[in-house]
């Protein structure tokens, strides 16, 4: 069977036995919390990178240290954290979710240069954090804190179920919101 890719995704051609010939698609229509529609569009793309871009910073945070490979970066990396929060006099938690790394190596003209690398999807994970601090400050009577929430849309972006999390927008902001907020974020 001849394989080959489409405008909307994979696609291969199904010969029968009678010789007939089908055009089969395998396109993806849900990963995470991301949903993707026979006509292309993408609906989470935004918040699922935020989610996943967030849990990889928690387990960093948690684990990191734990690997003697690591463990001199991540030590580093804390210096720096505190150095700056003696400095600027942010929290250190702030400093945490922006610093992801210390890049150290030698410029062009031999001089010895550090660059402060940051996480990605800054945008995006301070959108997420907004809405659930909002859900959570409309839902307190459901929920014990914003982790609460973080963590039901963390569930929903690693099962794929997204109904629990579709049903507590609409409530919160009302029918169709739940579509609005995947077309904008």
């Amino acid at each position: 069977m001849p394989a080959g890719k489409s405008e909307r995704g994979h696609e291969i051609t199904k010969v029968s036995e009678s010789g007939e010939r089908e055009e089969v698609s395998f396109d993806v229509r849900r990963v995470g919390f991301r949903i993707q529609t026979v006509n292309g569009e993408k609906y989470f793309y935004n918040m699922d990178e935020a989610i996943i871009t967030e849990l990889t910073m928690r387990f960093d945070w948690e684990y990191f240290s734990q690997f003697p490979e690591l463990a001199s970066e991540v030590k580093e990396r804390q210096r720096v954290i505190d150095a700056e929060s003696q400095r600027s006099g942010d929290n250190k938690s702030k400093l945490k979710k922006i610093l992801a790394n210390l890049e150290e190596r030698h410029d062009e003209n031999g001089n010895w240069t550090a660059t402060l690398k940051g996480y990605s999807y800054d945008k995006e994970r301070a959108s997420l954090d907004k809405l659930i601090e909002d859900i959570y400050e409309k839902n307190k009577s459901e929920f014990s804190s914003s982790e609460d929430v973080f963590t039901m849309f963390a569930k929903s972006s690693m099962t794929g179920r997204l109904l629990p999390v579709a049903r507590l927008v609409e409530k919160t902001y009302g029918k169709g919101s739940f579509r609005m907020l995947g077309e904008n974020l």
